[in-house]
């Protein structure tokens, strides 16, 4: 932490600041700050010439890096600070739109290696404010949620979804995954959204980790009407394997003893794409395979126990008719929708007042993800796409301006060392001895 935030490249300027146009005083106030770098570099070099002691040269480093901190936190200040909350979603999505713009606006040439050492040095210092700020986020649209007025108690939403990525140096894509947390108020309406991201990892335990953090905080805090809590996934692997193992067993911090009563829903897309896949197989490509998918789809959200009367339906067409289409695709949606019926009574749902869809998680895998990390040509690292997706989040969450006032205060300039003469020591001259 301290070597990235000794880095003058990290203190003038950030991902963002190609989108901020400096006025005339703002460029004459970058152009001291640079005079006074030049300066000091210049006395360095003389010094050096001349011939200078050790601890000489050692007062003079750390000078220097204390006025270079100074410097770069005024710039940071002056400049970064004009930043729009309502404007932090309008990335640059390519290294070269940063570096144009920097160089267009701010007269500020860097390579690609320095701009992706200040994205490192920005995460690093701002990806331990961000879940305090997402907490924060949260409990204020949850002060929200609960003042509204509706029939409904307000909705805590969860969900997450994977993504394949293009990694360097491995032939197949690897899976790369994020996670939503949504507030609904009384009138079913979502107030906000807190995105979390992850590059590929194994068993994805870091992504884990983040949210049941963020989920714990909130739900400790918050001291009004204990919300609805709805998890809404795609029953995918790790969606499932987490919900068995961390959010049905989490403990209520209110009931010592008690498990938090979480609601887990299979997303209606995913059930309505299997019936699509029945469909073709009952009936082939065209108009009757359109129609009765549609009919079966307004079946399976509006009626009690729909997902059952879907799979009647479909195994007394295939008894029959028989298939005309893929018997495989026909099994595979009939399995999908058997082995997760349980979790699709949409009527209940929405009578209550839950979210059956996931069109929040899927909008944060392209938002997150497909934007930024799947253009033409693009491949990435782990560590290297990593600090890019936390500063996305950071972003996306629409807390920038709280993870950066975090990271102002928390950043200490140290005060200038105070050196102390050296004490002399007399140098003694070997007595004689008398003969």
């Amino acid at each position: 932490m301290q070597d990235a935030t000794n880095r003058w490249d990290f203190l003038t300027g950030l991902e963002l600041v190609c989108r901020v146009k400096l006025s005339a005083r703002d460029r004459e106030f970058f152009g001291h700050v640079q005079e006074a770098w030049t300066q000091m570099v210049r006395s360095v070099v003389k010094a050096f010439r001349g011939g200078v002691s050790a601890w000489a040269m050692l007062s003079w480093e750390r000078t220097l890096g204390r006025k270079l901190r100074e410097m770069g936190r005024l710039f940071v200040e002056h400049v970064v600070n004009r930043i729009e909350p309502e404007d932090e979603r309008e990335l640059p999505q390519h290294e070269r739109q940063v570096l144009d713009g920097l160089k267009e606006r701010h007269g500020v040439c860097w390579s690609v290696q320095t701009l992706r050492k200040v994205v490192a040095a920005v995460d690093e210092l701002s990806t331990p404010q961000r879940q305090e700020a997402q907490v924060e986020r949260l409990l204020g649209w949850l002060r929200v949620a609960e003042k509204s007025s509706g029939r409904h108690t307000p909705v805590l939403s969860v969900g997450r979804d994977g993504i394949l990525l293009p990694i360097r140096a491995r032939d197949k894509y690897q899976e790369g995954s994020t996670a939503t947390v949504a507030v609904y108020d009384r009138h079913q309406k979502r107030l906000g959204t807190i995105d979390l991201g992850q590059m590929p990892e194994s068993g994805q335990a870091a992504l884990s980790q983040a949210l049941t953090r963020l989920l714990t905080d909130v739900l400790t805090r918050w001291d009004g009407l204990t919300p609805k809590l709805n998890d809404v996934t795609d029953g995918g692997h790790h969606p499932t394997e987490y919900f068995e193992t961390v959010l049905s067993l989490m403990p209520d911090p209110r009931r010592p003893g008690k498990t938090l009563p979480w609601e887990w829903i299979v997303d209606d897309d995913h059930a309505c794409q299997d019936i699509t896949l029945l469909a073709e197989a009952l009936f082939g490509s065209g108009r009757a395979a359109f129609a009765w998918a549609k009919k079966q789809r307004q079946v399976l959200k509006t009626k009690e126990g729909g997902v059952f009367r879907v799979l009647h339906s479909a195994g007394a067409l295939r008894t029959t008719r028989g298939l005309v289409g893929s018997a495989e695709d026909y099994f595979r949606g009939d399995r999908y929708l058997r082995d997760r019926a349980v979790k699709m009574n949409y009527a209940a749902a929405f009578r209550r007042g839950l979210p059956i869809g996931s069109g929040v998680t899927e909008a944060g895998c392209k938002t997150l993800f497909t934007q930024r990390f799947k253009q033409p040509g693009m491949k990435w690292t782990v560590t290297g796409g990593q600090p890019i997706l936390n500063l996305r989040t950071i972003s996306l969450s629409r807390v920038w301006s709280a993870v950066r006032d975090r990271a102002w205060q928390s950043y200490e300039i140290p005060q200038p060392l105070t050196h102390t003469a050296k004490p002399k020591i007399k140098s003694q001259k070997p007595r004689k001895l008398a003969v």
